[in-house]
């Protein structure tokens, strides 16, 4: 069934650990703490217990077999009431204390209680994001590294710390004679322990506060795109201001060409009137010359002719007379006309200065109009760049409305435990594993200390680990009586405890290895798996 909620998953998780947590304190405090042995005096009390049982030293395999034995054999009163011998029993309680709560109880538990509800369920929802970098939820992705980084090497060094406890505990003479180390490996293992658990509680206590982390985010992103958008408001008034004053700067170039084009016909008009008055001044003066000029000859002409007739002096003299009227008349237009030219002359400077004035207008017009339109690129940049900083905000506070909205509602939860479930539909594929091992364990007897080194292990366990792992199956072994093959599967079961992944190519695979084709070959065809190399 999924959780009802993430609080109740919470609630659940807490409840765990403070379980736990109590039941490792009591145990430090029943059999850790304030604990003085004297393990030296235990070890030569044990001798004489062993000495007076006639036993030797390897025969006591574990500590069960030692206690099986004070219940019905004698021992001497005066050794059976002294502090060593309650010590023997005390390191006995403590080891069966140990395996029975500790190792194959709460261990176990916790493991659980972490891989199937706080790894599940306390999660970041990171993925949502599609790469957008929200500090809120990379920061808790990051704590939730560290914090599955910190579980899972406790739990690996747990597993280390249990099998090196295991290693000590036999046979039951290196158990005391190692005491010391003993005790402090259990007391490593439950300070692990009691870390995994305050781990988990600083985990659950910074999920709880997730949300509310994405929303101080999501407050800072809504502050700041009203920001962008004051800003993104202020450049679109500032374009619109130099687009007009581009507009009206065009305008003023217009008139200013108008102008200037205008002044430019009237400078040409002006020009030829110019010409057209200096041409008539030459013509007067010219026409004066001439008048003169034919008038000294007439008056020449009449000198000579001599004596004159009344008709002829009559005649010179309406020709005398209408030439000084001819001269007198063109000599009285040159001075109007001159002044005419000068007033003329004097329009043309004007109008070629206002000609000049509005030809340089209209450049200065045009050069105004490229400085302002020099301005709109880089605003035209600025806003673009706060247009996407606009739409990436607004892309990021989806997401992080997305991810509140995973957090607070229990279909998140649902589906993530259907997701639970789909795995869970894998265990006909791990029935087809533990099957397969049984095969492989009756088939290959004693050969599986040749196959167990070879086993990939995830996360990589050393060789001298695997050493010692053989080295401690084959003392329980001896211990308990087994068979090759209850040996070897034993072996099996420890890989898949070390090896969460283990799977049966990886058996497979490991089997070609060890030159064991056949078998490996009907595994393939009983299981109906493809080609393993």
């Amino acid at each position: 069934m999924p959780p009802y909620s993430r609080d109740a998953e919470h609630k659940y998780i807490l409840k765990i650990t403070q379980k736990i947590s109590s039941n490792i304190k009591d145990f430090k405090q029943d059999f850790i703490q304030g604990v003085r042995i004297d393990y030296p005096s235990c070890v030569k009390c044990l001798d004489r217990v062993l000495e007076d049982w006639e036993k030797d030293k390897g025969e006591l395999k574990t500590w069960r077999d030692y206690l099986d034995l004070v219940t019905y054999k004698q021992v001497d009163r005066k050794v059976k009431t002294s502090a060593e011998f309650k010590d023997l029993y005390f390191i006995c309680d403590r080891t069966s204390h140990f395996e029975g709560l500790i190792s194959d109880r709460l261990n176990p538990e916790l493991m659980r209680c972490m891989y199937d509800h706080l790894y599940r369920y306390c999660v970041s929802f990171e993925l949502e994001t599609k790469g957008l970098e929200i500090e809120s939820v990379q920061i808790y992705e990051t704590d939730l590294t560290l914090y599955r980084k910190n579980i899972d090497s406790k739990f690996d060094a747990i597993a280390d710390a249990i099998n090196q406890i295991e290693n000590l505990g036999s046979p039951f003479h290196d158990l005391v004679t190692n005491g010391r180390d003993q005790e402090t490996q259990i007391e490593d293992v439950c300070d692990m322990l009691l870390d995994i658990c305050q781990t988990a509680k600083s985990w659950i206590k910074q999920d709880k506060g997730y949300s509310e982390e994405i929303w101080q985010e999501m407050q800072t992103y809504q502050s700041n795109r009203l920001n962008l958008k004051d800003e993104e408001s202020k450049l679109f008034k500032k374009t619109a201001g130099i687009i007009k004053k581009i507009e009206h700067t065009e305008k003023l170039k217009k008139q200013a060409i108008k102008k200037y084009e205008t002044n430019k016909r009237e400078r040409k008009k002006l020009q030829s009137r110019i010409e057209v008055v200096e041409d008539k001044l030459v013509r007067l003066h010219i026409n004066i010359e001439r008048k003169r000029e034919a008038f000294y000859k007439t008056q020449e002409h009449r000198a000579l002719e001599n004596p004159l007739t009344p008709r002829m002096q009559i005649t010179y003299d309406e020709r005398l007379d209408s030439l000084q009227r001819d001269v007198y008349s063109m000599d009285g237009q040159i001075d109007p006309t001159e002044k005419h030219l000068q007033k003329l002359k004097l329009d043309l400077k004007n109008t070629r200065d206002t000609t000049y004035e509005h030809k340089v207008d209209a450049a200065t017009r045009d050069n105004e109009i490229h400085d302002l339109r020099k301005e709109l690129p880089p605003i035209d940049i600025e806003l673009q760049a706060i247009k996407d900083e606009i739409k990436s905000n607004e892309a990021k506070l989806a997401v992080m409305q997305k991810i509140r909205s995973h957090i607070a509602i229990a279909d998140t939860l649902r589906k993530l435990h259907n997701d639970e479930e789909i795995e869970d539909k894998k265990q006909p594929e791990t029935d087809n594993l533990n099957e397969a091992l049984q095969t492989v364990s009756e088939m290959v007897g004693i050969e599986w200390k040749k196959i167990y080194p070879k086993l990939p292990f995830i996360p990589p366990r050393d060789s001298w680990k695997k050493t010692r792992d053989i080295e401690i199956l084959d003392i329980t072994a001896m211990r308990c009586d087994q068979t090759h093959q209850e040996q070897a599967l034993k072996a099996f079961e420890k890989w898949l405890t070390f090896n969460r992944h283990g799977n049966l190519q990886q058996l497979i695979r490991t089997l070609r290895k060890v030159r064991k084709v056949e078998l490996a070959s009907e595994l393939e065809e009983k299981y109906m798996v493809e080609d393993v190399y």
